[in-house]
């Protein structure tokens, strides 16, 4: 790495990049940019159009088809990979968090610290919390830093509280380079402004060369240069004031997130293995032992979501339970099971690790954890393999001498024959205790009928376009979980034309909503089947309905210059689209539906200010004799909403359209002077 880092400018030299998955398409084309040391660099522009790109070459998770990417005047394929990373941090706009507490994923940064004490390590690890504005959450939790995260039955963290634990994550190893690609997308204004103050004060101290990748223009007012990217090129650099006096492509983008009303004109606000049984038992063993696994998995499926977050119904577990239990019921033909149990769940912990590690894997090449992964897939198979070393060698032991002496065959088949059906029982017990689980929300069942409650607190006429807004934590994605009855009420009820949603059959209720969350979720396939999905199981979609929506969210053009159309493969959770994209091909897909009520949590998160106006407009459009509900921490895509309540703490403190919350001069018109661009 060239010393020091503060006299080495980061270049992209007539740089050209395509993915392998689309090879004919250039996402950034004959591209010079400098990247001044010590300074802060932005770079704005709409979805798609290259900005993570850059991030992801300047992280070596690719290298460009052409022209070089250098640090000072070294090529970076010249560089030692891993020392290369040991200077650079990466917070992604997708945040990842790995099985562990909260002081371990953060000590993930540490990595690379050699020689540090455990109460260094410790410090170093607040103090980055307290640069991140997450120390003041992380010590209010029950169990504080020890807080496990990741799996059924851990505490479960909101968007914006994940990504001040990875921004903690990044700035905990001190880097000579941050690279931030979109890293508030998902904190409210106040934890925003808070964490870019910190990240300021940082920069300036140490000399750090930061990139940060933004569509929230609010976010990079203050960066020492801004550079403006449209269809992989670069259109304008410059200053925030020097861009805006020149009236170009960045005049228009501040134009576009331009909050009305007197003070508060802003950017954006964030955003089993199923083993078939080929024994040569019987095909009645194999349809039994399917059947049972059907059933099991169907009664899995109907259960409400709060039924997940037990620890005893951990995805590990119930996947276990489903391949290990129903293998045992089968066992009652095969009188040598225990070698097979053992080897059905001897690697399941290994396999968790390597599926964790591979689906964050930018996030583990990022923090140079390969070794570390390495190490603790090796700790998870060695154990396993050792006591199945023993169990071979006894066994072998044993058949051989049972070969010898008959009679102490027979006595050892019935041993493990009694073996075997004491397990079949307990196997069969655990199966049975699934299909007699019943769901508190049950998406089969015709709910008794209620009666009718007293008006409840929050009110939304038929028809209304409204906005839950307020900081991070708030309660304002448990408002619209509730709406969606993943969750029912402890107390009080939610009407829908003055009936208690709990007296509507689960199915009946969820066909009338659609629901575009602020982390959007793709199934592997096309764009074409990932957008059909929206219309609901068992109904005949056209070519022309899936145009139709995609033209309301501005995405018809995007998918018409991809080689293969509507055809183009959307990759496991859309890792081949940009996340604007991603959420474009969410919200289409609810469009699918026509729903009575559209449920917006975050929904424009994700994406450039022209992005975001094309779906305002969708919105507005499609949100004609519909209600409509949308969480937001962006104020300038629900300015014009009919009603705005304020959420603090799980309470409604303020509510009132735009003008008249801006009046009232409260939290709603801190959080938009916080937003200003000016």
């Amino acid at each position: 790495m060239p010393e020091p880092m503060e006299r080495n400018d980061i270049v992209l030299d007539n740089v050209t990049f395509n993915y392998p998955a689309r090879a004919t398409v250039k996402v950034v084309e004959d591209i010079n940019l400098t990247f001044e040391a010590g300074k802060v660099t932005a770079i704005v522009g709409p979805s798609g159009s290259g900005k993570s790109t850059i991030a992801a070459m300047l992280m070596r998770f690719y290298d460009p088809a052409s022209g070089r990417v250098k640090i000072g005047n070294r090529d970076l394929r010249e560089l030692n990979l891993r020392d290369y990373r040991r200077h650079v941090s990466l917070v992604d706009q997708e945040p990842v968090l790995f099985s562990g507490t909260i002081m371990e994923n953060i000590r993930h940064g540490l990595l690379h610290k050699e020689g540090l004490s455990e109460s260094e390590a410790i410090e170093l690890c607040y103090q980055a919390t307290r640069d991140a504005n997450a120390y003041d959450f992380i010590t209010s939790l029950p169990d504080g830093f020890n807080t496990k995260l990741g799996g059924a039955g851990a505490t479960q963290l909101s968007g914006g509280q994940r990504q001040r634990v990875s921004i903690a994550r990044a700035l905990v190893s001190d880097p000579s380079i941050l690279l931030l690609d979109e890293p508030t997308s998902a904190l409210d204004s106040q934890s925003e402004a808070v964490v870019l103050d910190a990240l300021d004060n940082a920069k300036s101290k140490k000399g750090r060369t930061t990139i940060m990748i933004a569509h929230r223009l609010a976010t990079v007012r203050g960066a020492d240069k801004i550079v403006v990217i449209q269809n992989g090129h670069v259109v304008e650099e410059g200053t925030h004031e020097s861009l805006l006096e020149a009236r170009g492509a960045y005049h228009a983008l501040v134009r576009s997130q331009r909050l009305l009303g007197a003070n508060s004109r802003a950017s954006s606000l964030s955003s089993t293995k199923t083993k078939t049984l080929t024994s040569t038992f019987g095909i009645v063993s194999e349809r039994l032992i399917r059947r049972i696994r059907d059933i099991s998995l169907r009664n899995i499926l109907r259960q409400d979501a709060a039924w997940f977050q037990a620890p005893s119904h951990s995805p590990a577990a119930l996947v276990s339970m489903l391949n290990m239990d129903t293998g045992h019921l089968s066992g009652l033909l095969r009188v040598l099971s225990k070698f097979q149990q053992r080897h059905e769940t001897a690697y399941v912990e290994a396999a968790a690790l390597a599926t964790e590690a591979c689906t964050a894997i930018k996030t583990v090449a990022a923090l140079g954890r390969e070794n570390d992964v390495t190490r603790l897939y090796s700790e998870a198979v060695d154990k396993p393999y050792r006591e199945s070393l023993r169990f071979i060698v006894a066994g072998n032991f044993w058949l051989a001498f049972a070969l010898a002496i008959t009679y102490f065959v027979y006595a050892l088949a019935y041993y493990w024959g009694s073996r075997q059906v004491t397990r079949a029982k307990s196997a069969a017990l655990s199966v049975f205790r699934i299909h007699d689980q019943k769901p508190t929300i049950d998406t089969d069942s015709q709910p008794p009928p209620r009666e009718k409650s007293a008006a409840a607190r929050l009110r939304v006429k038929n028809g209304q376009f409204v906005a839950f807004v307020g900081y991070s934590g708030a309660g304002k994605s448990s408002a619209v979980a509730l709406l969606e009855r993943f969750y029912d009420v402890s107390s009080g009820s939610i009407l829908v034309d003055d009936v208690d949603i709990r007296a509507i059959p689960v199915r009946d209720h969820r066909s009338r909503i659609s629901l575009v969350s602020q982390e959007p979720c793709l199934f592997p396939g096309s764009i074409h089947f990932n957008v059909s999905l929206g219309a609901g199981p068992g109904k005949d979609v056209s070519r022309k309905d899936i145009e139709r929506v995609c033209k309301m969210c501005g995405l018809h053009d995007f998918i018409m210059g991809l080689p293969e159309g509507y055809e183009t493969d959307c990759g496991a959770n859309g890792s081949q689209l940009s996340g604007g994209q991603k959420q474009r091909v969410s919200l289409a897909r609810a469009l699918m539906r026509d729903p009575a009520i559209l449920l917006l949590d975050e929904a424009t998160s994700a994406l450039d200010s022209h992005s975001e106006k094309l779906i305002q407009e969708a919105v507005a459009s499609a949100s004609r004799n519909r209600t409509c509900i949308a969480v937001a921490h962006r104020l300038a895509s629900i300015q014009m909403a009919d009603c705005i309540y304020v959420f603090e703490k799980g309470k409604i403190i303020e509510q009132g359209r735009h003008n008249e919350l801006i009046a009232k001069d409260g939290i709603y018109a801190a959080m938009s002077r916080q937003q200003s661009l000016e």
